[in-house]
């Protein structure tokens, strides 16, 4: 059988960091996520669609915040999310490793993306089952077709996402 599981929002993490100058790291945040997520009642096997809102970044720099969302970079008023979808669930590599593996579209580009899991809690015998993940990344940005001028900003893009998930109703088939 097959659930809904909602995304606690406040307790929802993405953080970002990407070289700037060769001396220094810009880091951030999206500070709002959207989506559904299916599974069972372990969560084995999910199918994740996630939105992330352009506007919601913050690099806590107002300045960098508006040339990010700006149309010389992520573009909001044309691309408002980032938008995640897996449907392969989470599968076991090297020992108890788990990579979630999906399609990232950013900015109108669509590429595969593999998330490494490196905690995930699950508890299924308490009133509301819920389930807690931390997984990383390294994105490049010339992949989605930015173009890295002058050494800027570098082309590897860190994520860490820190997600939890409460379980609700029967998904209908």
């Amino acid at each position: 059988m097959r659930y809904y599981w909602e995304i606690e929002t406040k307790k929802f993490i993405l953080d970002f960091k990407v070289p700037y100058y060769k001396i220094g790291l810009i880091r951030g945040r999206f500070l709002t996520v959207n989506g559904v997520v299916t599974a069972d009642e372990f969560f084995e096997d999910p199918e994740i669609t996630l939105y992330l809102p352009v506007k919601s970044i913050s690099t806590m720099d107002q300045h960098l915040d508006d040339k990010l969302k700006s149309v010389d970079f992520l573009g909001s008023e044309e691309f408002p999310s980032i938008d995640f979808f897996s449907a392969n669930g989470c599968l076991l590599r090297s020992g108890r490793i788990k990579e979630l593996t999906g399609q990232l579209w950013i900015k109108g580009k669509i590429r595969p993306v593999t998330l490494v899991v490196t905690s995930a809690v699950i508890k299924s015998a308490i009133k509301v089952p819920s389930a807690w993940f931390t997984a990383s990344t390294t994105l490049r940005l010339t992949d989605f077709g930015f173009s890295i001028a002058n050494d800027v900003i570098g082309n590897d893009v860190q994520l860490i996402v820190q997600i939890s998930f409460l379980r609700s109703r029967i998904a209908e088939d």
